[in-house]
């Protein structure tokens, strides 16, 4: 599967026979579309297959399943455990997880640059 444009400053660390699945991409790259800057600066490939997207500068992993979002974070309490919050793959889920990483005292993907 040939990646969409919105990819292209993004390193990929997963292999073309090793690749998530072709749902996981999309709902991505749906995220990615909406989300805008900043774009994560790497994406792998989880065991599901899923996409796990990462950002260097905050503590947060999104990882996309064929019918999920999985927003992990560390605890800003304690900063050891991760909680681990889901959202649908609809537009609403989108918009919610997108408020969601918006709204933290850690650094957040959609606080950079405010």
């Amino acid at each position: 599967m040939t990646l969409p444009h919105i990819w292209s400053s993004i390193r990929i660390a997963w292999e073309e026979g090793n690749a998530p699945t072709e749902a996981a991409i999309r709902n991505a790259t749906t995220l990615l579309q909406v989300l805008g800057k900043p774009l994560p600066d790497w994406a792998g490939r989880g065991d599901w297959p899923t996409v796990c997207l990462h950002w260097s500068e905050a503590k947060v992993e999104v990882e996309v399943y064929d019918d999920v979002f999985q927003l992990c974070q560390f605890n800003p309490d304690t900063h050891v455990s991760v909680d681990v919050l889901d959202f649908d793959t609809t537009p609403e889920g989108v918009q919610a997880l997108i408020k969601a990483m918006e709204f933290s005292d850690q650094l957040q993907p959609g606080q950079a640059g405010h």
